[in-house]
């Protein structure tokens, strides 16, 4: 069985749909965002641009938790029915996976994302440069608003849902990249959200190369070198896939089995190859046979 897990595992490679073809990433197991070297210290030096930086919140409120044998979608799609969408937006598939798991209130988070785009819509005043454009982006939301990791509390199941990391100004870089790129969306920025092994950032493809950022670090230019073949825009599909392995994994240490398990089946209403819904299917067998 051991022997049939790691061949399983070596062989799967998680095919990401890209606008204009599918592009296959080759991991040694799914792609998931990491505690570790890559993602950096938030605290660390500021960007060129002038981040100012805000302190840690002094402690966190908890979380309405919802069973989610009980859940309830309200004035929303579910996730169920985004995931099955041809064109899902980031901002409202990101809610719905929240709402599996805690109560979200939608209007108040999408009119935090509209207030926002507003800003740096003021901000990008008409200028067409990438550069700028992207400048404009991480100076309102990791300057003026203090979007920014959670490095104290990395893997919080908070720091996986959307409309809490909008309120606390926290998150993982997957989330925290999400804010950015439905901001940027709302300002006409044309921002995107790529994955890397290990971490999140943004870019913005109308230079090139393309303008790198790191949310979880205040905005500032990502200067760590990356193969070229890594910076390509993710679909919200691809996006919440990763966010939700993250989660798997952030129950599990936390021994959260049913709400890991509620996010591993999760995972099956999303877009998947054959290799890769197979190990999801038998990685959720795994986790109910600890439940029981």
């Amino acid at each position: 069985m051991r022997a049939r897990d790691a061949a399983l595992r070596d062989r799967i490679r998680v095919a990401v749909a890209s606008e204009d073809e599918p592009r296959t990433l080759a991991l040694d197991h799914l792609p998931l965002d990491e505690p570790g070297e890559e993602r950096g210290d938030p605290r660390g030096r500021p960007p060129a641009h002038g981040w100012i930086g805000r302190p840690f919140p002094a402690s966190r409120s908890p979380s309405p938790r919802r069973d989610p044998a009980t859940r309830q979608h309200v004035g929303m799609w579910s996730f169920a029915e985004l995931a099955a969408a041809p064109d899902p937006s980031l901002d409202e598939l990101a809610l719905a996976l929240a709402a599996e798991f805690r109560t979200v209130d939608r209007e108040a988070a999408i009119g935090e994302l509209d207030a926002l785009g507003a800003q740096v819509a003021t901000a990008v005043d008409g200028d067409d440069d990438p550069l700028a454009q992207a400048q404009a982006c991480a100076r309102v939301l990791g300057g003026e608003h203090g979007f920014l990791g959670d490095a104290e509390d990395y893997d919080h199941p908070d720091n996986s849902m959307l409309d809490v990391v909008l309120e606390r100004r926290r998150g993982l870089p997957i989330l925290l990249s999400a804010v950015y790129t439905e901001v940027a969306r709302r300002a006409g920025v044309p921002l995107a959200g790529v994955g890397l092994p290990g971490h999140f950032v943004v870019a913005h493809f109308g230079a090139v190369p393309p303008v790198v950022l790191d949310p979880f670090s205040g905005g500032f230019p990502y200067e760590r070198e990356v193969d070229s073949a890594d910076i390509e825009p993710w679909t919200p599909s691809a996006i919440a896939l990763r966010m939700l392995n993250n989660l798997v994994l952030s129950f599990q240490r936390r021994g959260d089995l049913t709400s890991a398990i509620h996010a591993a089946g999760m995972r099956l209403a999303l877009p998947a190859d054959d290799d890769l819904r197979a190990l999801f299917e038998h990685e959720l067998r795994l986790l109910r046979a600890q439940l029981s």
